[in-house]
């Protein structure tokens, strides 16, 4: 109860360490407090606490999160680690939209929980989540489970473009691709389809020579080889004969420097030195 909140501070972190304490109480008691520093404190000391009161407090300090503070946050994050789908759940239940705030898109960025990639999907397909933003919360998915996180990567690459400008659909639907491993013909046949549709879009890009390389889409080989005699100079046509080498592509290559013209067996000739691969 001390005026000073470095002695609530320093009485939270006494409370931790004397087994005589229910610490528990100590953090709930102090949850509202009105210094941030003391409730991040609070969110520190709920890691690793088996408790059935842990989720409510959790979300009581999330509530008074006020988007700007990043140690709090991550405070939040410490706090909330191994118990994320209790403590995400318990905060989802206080509140309307968590996505459309700053602190709500904080808060979902650092979850880790089962519910967090619909909430990021939401995020992401948000029109009005500046676009600067967009990058980081795509890579929050990086963060979690596949299995859990795929629905949503799957939906942001083949969900259609909606109410998105062009180049912010490229970008979201190329960052999701990226961070999908694989996709099955047989399960995702439809999904390969949209993906051929994007591929047009992306044709010559960084992105394009990625995802040819990640989906092992050798129909696209020849456009990649186009790529590479047409920039032999440049990083994305480098890149597209270092992906082609990688992939075995050496029939292909040998065909070119036979049939192509002076022009072409001159660029890929240059192009393959520039990969500096053996």
């Amino acid at each position: 109860q001390d005026k000073d909140p470095q002695i609530r501070i320093v009485a939270i972190r006494l409370a931790r360490q004397l087994q005589d304490v229910d610490t528990m109480a100590v953090v709930a008691s102090l949850a509202k407090d009105i210094s941030p520093q003391v409730r991040r404190e609070c969110a520190i000391a709920l890691r690793g606490i088996e408790h059935s009161e842990k989720a409510e407090v959790w979300a009581t300090l999330a509530e008074l999160h006020d988007g700007k503070d990043r140690w709090y946050l991550e405070a939040l994050g410490i706090g909330a680690h191994q118990d994320w789908n209790d403590c995400l759940s318990a905060w989802l239940d206080r509140v309307n939209d968590p996505w459309k705030t700053a602190a709500g898109r904080d808060i979902i960025w650092r979850s880790r929980g089962e519910e967090t990639p619909e909430y990021l999907l939401r995020i992401v397909a948000d029109p009005g989540t500046p676009a600067e933003q967009l990058p980081r919360f795509l890579r929050s998915f990086d963060f979690l489970p596949e299995e859990n996180a795929r629905g949503a990567l799957l939906a942001l690459a083949f969900g259609g473009r909606g109410e998105l400008d062009e180049a912010r659909h490229q970008l979201i639907t190329g960052e999701a691709l990226s961070r999908i491993k694989t996709l099955d013909p047989k399960e995702n046949a439809g999904d390969l389809e949209k993906l051929s549709a994007t591929l047009d879009s992306l044709r010559g890009s960084r992105k394009f020579i990625e995802l040819v390389g990640r989906f092992n889409l050798s129909d696209r080989y020849n456009e990649v080889l186009q790529i590479a005699t047409e920039h032999p100079s440049d990083a994305n046509g480098i890149e597209a004969i270092r992906m082609l080498l990688a992939k075995g592509q050496l029939d292909g290559i040998r065909s070119k420097l036979k049939e192509g013209d002076a022009e072409q067996v001159l660029a890929l000739l240059k192009v393959l030195g520039n990969s500096t691969d053996n």
